[in-house]
């Protein structure tokens, strides 16, 4: 089951043991996608883990992990054999957990920490709306206090970083590749204005670490 509001297509996971379920999560995460018409944004897909007590690591290697990777090959087109994308096309698509429990998460953190890749783990309140989480995995710590001094509701181009952080002595050109780093890695999503990107983080109230 799934449930999709605008740019966020939220997929409830009943198991997470195998490689087996973590295919057929995967087959229902793409074939959805195919319906909904995401912006130049990209897609927030959340894997809703709220009703797992426990998850085995060939069904993240099978499901959460290639989407992530497909993410990534979005950002990347020259790359047409990147590692654990299990043949998906590129998608412009930012996965995320939502509701794990601290088993759950703590699988995730040694998946992806160990690749030195990122994952989002969110909550849901009480409207089922995401609201806050943590940082899982592994993320350089640069662009973690990039994340980290992001206020709520802002939105960020390399210059206005520039702009609200003079003392750091940080160039715009340097500014501009964090940004794009982070969206690389899928923690930041962004639109072309003018000539200008601006960014925007997945989620507010996220601890980056």
């Amino acid at each position: 089951m799934h449930r999709a509001l605008s740019e966020i297509l939220v997929i409830k996971v009943s198991s997470a043991i195998g490689a087996e379920a973590g295919q057929r999560i995967l087959a229902e995460v793409t074939e959805s996608i195919r319906h909904v018409s995401p912006s130049d944004l990209g897609m927030i897909v959340v894997f809703d883990v709220s009703g797992i007590d426990l998850a085995s690591t060939s069904f993240f290697k099978s499901s959460v992990l290639p989407l992530f990777q497909s993410a990534r090959l979005s950002t990347e087109p020259g790359a047409q054999t990147m590692a654990d994308a299990f043949g998906l096309p590129a998608l412009n698509v930012f996965p995320v957990l939502a509701g794990a429990r601290p088993e759950v998460e703590e699988l995730a953190d040694e998946i992806f920490g160990r690749r030195s890749f990122p994952l989002l783990s969110l909550k849901f309140d009480g409207e089922q709306n995401l609201a806050g989480g943590r940082l899982v995995g592994f993320l350089d710590e640069a662009l973690a206090k990039t994340l980290r001094n992001w206020k709520e509701n802002e939105r960020h181009t390399a210059a206005s970083l520039q702009e609200k952080f003079p003392d750091q002595g940080i160039t715009q050109t340097a500014w501009s590749n964090r940004l794009n780093d982070l969206w690389r890695v899928r923690l930041l999503r962004r639109v072309r204005q003018g000539k200008a990107w601006i960014y925007q983080p997945i989620a507010k109230g996220v601890i980056y670490g």
